[in-house]
C-alpha cells in the first residue's frame, strides 16, 4: 500500500502530468486556461507595479499632478503578486518545504511522513481559508475605497481564492 502511495505522490509531483481527466481532455483545457490566467495575472500585476511609480514621477514633473492613490495601488498589487505567485508556485510544485526530513527518509517511512505533513498543511490551509472568508465578510460593511472606486474587500477576495 505504501509503495502505491509513493507512486501516486511521484505522479502528483510530475509537472504537466495528466491526472483523472475525461477521455475528451476537457479537464486539461480548463487547467491550461487557469494556468494562462494565473501567469498573465502575475505578469500584469508586476508590470503595473513597475510602471505605476514611473508614470507617477513623469506626471508630477510634467503636469504637476500625479496618480491619486498610487502608493496604495502598488501595495495592493504587491498583495496580488504574493497571492498569485503562491498559487503559481503551488501549481508547479515549487513551494518551500518547512522541513528537509523527507529528503533523508526512504520507503514506507517517507510515504507516511509525507502524507502526514501534507495532511497537516491541508488542514492549516482549510483553517486559513475559513478565516480569510470571515475577514473579507467583515471588511464589506466598512466600504473602504482604495482608489478609483476599487474597494479593499474586492482585492482581499484573493485571500480565500488563493487558499483554494
Amino acid at each position: 500500500m505504501f509503495d502505491e502511495v509513493q507512486k501516486l505522490l511521484a505522479e502528483y509531483r510530475r509537472e504537466g502530468e495528466r491526472r483523472n481527466l475525461p477521455a475528451n481532455g476537457r479537464g486539461d483545457r480548463w487547467r491550461r486556461i487557469a494556468r494562462y490566467i494565473e501567469n498573465w495575472g502575475v505578469t500584469a500585476a508586476l508590470l503595473t507595479m513597475m510602471f505605476l511609480p514611473v508614470l507617477e514621477i513623469v506626471l508630477r514633473k510634467t503636469i504637476h499632478h500625479g496618480i491619486s492613490g498610487a502608493p496604495l495601488l502598488v501595495q495592493q498589487l504587491t498583495f496580488i503578486v504574493g497571492m498569485l505567485g503562491g498559487a503559481v508556485a503551488a501549481r508547479d510544485g515549487r513551494l518551500l518545504a518547512l522541513s528537509a526530513l523527507t529528503s533523508v527518509l526512504h520507503g514506507r517511512v517517507k510515504a507516511v511522513v509525507t502524507i502526514f505533513s501534507q495532511s497537516f498543511a491541508a488542514a492549516v490551509t482549510a483553517f486559513l481559508c475559513v478565516a480569510s472568508v470571515i475577514f473579507v465578510r467583515s471588511e464589506i460593511p466598512a466600504n473602504q475605497v482604495i482608489a478609483y472606486g476599487i474597494k479593499t474587500w474586492q482585492v482581499e477576495l484573493l485571500l480565500p481564492v488563493g487558499s483554494v
